[in-house]
């Protein structure tokens, strides 16, 4: 049988040792290094495999803030407001190192409609948390483009991603997985919030939304940050 307690420190280990290497190994790629010109030099000085080296700086670079987002649309009953019967959706970025999450009320998920709500999710976490993207994932629904598409330019979504300097990232087909932590995010606003309950208003349910936002951000904890609150992922930052 595996045992999943060795393996989980072997790979904290693993971490720890690495990161202290990724400010010098960004110095080989990006030719800066005062020493190292190529990666192989970098790899023998510091007696580490590349192929390992490279395993585990992909997981480390994903936990800077703003380094990688996740996006993702969620259909809401069509009873959530009480008497009414018609379609609403949720827009969702969330900083995949923080957990720091912000989400719009939208009437529809065509393409231009995502685009403007997004672009409010990443002002927000911009003004608001400091969090500015490098990097966005999605699925390869329509509202956010397909990643064969050789007309990127025309769409909403993707022409704000290229006008704000942000990469687009698809994630594989059939697997939501790989965009877990938006899915997750979905269940747990769900159970907090939505789950068998009605409003009495489209303003009532944008103002619990807003209220939620800042509770799930700045008061709950979170165990996969390993039971802190997003706000402090900020705080643990080094200046």
């Amino acid at each position: 049988m595996r045992n999943n307690s060795q393996d989980s420190t072997l790979e904290r280990n693993y971490l720890e040792k690495y990161r202290f290497l990724i400010k010098e190994y960004e110095q080989v790629k990006n030719k800066t290094h005062p020493v190292h010109k190529k990666a192989m030099d970098f790899y023998k000085a510091n007696d580490t495999c590349r192929k390992s080296f490279l395993k585990y700086y992909k997981k480390i670079i994903k936990e800077r803030m703003g380094q990688l987002g996740h996006i993702d649309c969620h259909h809401l009953s069509k009873s959530i407001i009480r008497g009414e019967n018609r379609r609403l959706y949720l827009v969702c970025i969330i900083d995949d190192y923080s957990r720091i999450a912000w989400a719009e009320l939208i009437p529809d998920i065509t393409s231009l409609t995502v685009m403007f709500a997004a672009l409010k999710c990443l002002n927000i976490l911009s003004d608001h948390y400091e969090i500015k993207f490098e990097e966005i994932l999605s699925d390869n629904g329509p509202e956010f483009g397909i990643k064969t598409s050789q007309q990127k330019y025309n769409h909403p979504f993707e022409r704000m991603l290229i006008e704000l300097g942000i990469v687009h990232r698809h994630t594989k087909p059939y697997r939501p997985q790989t965009n877990g932590k938006v899915e997750r995010f979905w269940r747990t606003l769900e159970d907090d919030l939505i789950r068998e309950t009605d409003f009495d208003s489209l303003e009532e349910l944008k103002e619990e939304l807003l209220q939620y936002l800042y509770y799930y951000n700045h008061e709950r904890p979170h165990q996969g940050i390993d039971g802190k609150k997003p706000i402090e992922m900020i705080n643990l930052l080094p200046k």
